[in-house]
């Protein structure tokens, strides 16, 4: 649907429509933002949402469409993570293979290079009236977390308990950092250690028993995102911090 607030008129289909009214659009439908302004055609129903859009189109057309956790490769190896903060309503990136998270907090139009194209971030403006109104957020603090191992501990499947039900989260290599973390929480309690000083662990201390460390990380967060998005701070479930 499209609503015409404009001076100048705007157009479908050659057609001027009521200033203020609404206005249904199909695809394939030429759109005008005034008689002789420049054409655009309507080629997706989707709501709108934030994303990516390449600065030089002869270098790439396609827009990439952002979720709440992303993961973009370079040369088919992950580079960078581009991730929607919940709580601060903002994007921000992080390079998966620095040693160090360095989180930098994205505004509208900033520029990121990916795989050697240079995107604009391009955030989606809607109206008040048409928003979808979202239930009250769960608390990860709600959830249980049940671990199946394999005796050799290879295998790790993750299981989730909500007060809804059980959300299966399958076998995946990357459980096995969230147990070690658990593990590593566990102790901490049992020594009381003050709460939020539990279970931060020197990297060095993981990467003994954990190969590809930083990438296992976001695979965590993205899984964990993908599935509990009406859940605050999924994507902060596992933090890294400097010192």
């Amino acid at each position: 649907m499209i609503k015409d607030l404009s001076k100048n008129g705007t157009y479908i289909n050659g057609k001027a429509i009521s200033n203020k009214a609404r206005s249904l659009i199909k695809l394939n439908d030429v759109i005008n933002f005034s008689i002789n302004g420049s054409s655009y055609i309507v080629k997706d129903l989707s709501p709108p949402c934030d994303m990516l859009i390449p600065i030089d189109n002869s270098v790439a057309t396609e827009a990439i469409k952002l979720k709440t956790y992303n993961l973009l490769l370079n040369d088919n190896e992950l580079e960078i993570a581009i991730i929607y903060n919940a709580l601060a309503e903002s994007w921000y990136v992080e390079h998966i293979n620095q040693e160090h998270e360095n989180t930098v907090f994205l505004q509208d139009h900033a520029q990121i290079t990916v795989n050697n194209v240079i995107y604009q971030l391009q955030l989606s403006r809607i109206v008040s009236d048409t928003q979808t109104l979202f239930n009250t957020k769960c608390s990860l603090n709600d959830l249980s977390f049940i671990f199946y191992l394999s005796l050799d501990e290879e295998i790790t499947h993750l299981q989730l308990q909500s007060p809804v039900g059980s959300i299966d989260m399958a076998t995946r290599v990357h459980h096995y950092l969230t147990l070690s973390l658990a593990r590593y929480k566990v102790e901490d309690m049992h020594n009381d250690v003050k709460e939020e000083l539990q279970s931060w662990v020197n990297t060095t201390k993981l990467c003994k028993d954990l190969t590809h460390l930083n990438i296992q990380i976001h695979r965590v967060r993205k899984q964990f995102t993908d599935i509990l998005y009406d859940y605050i701070g999924a994507t902060e479930l596992i933090e890294r911090r400097k010192g």
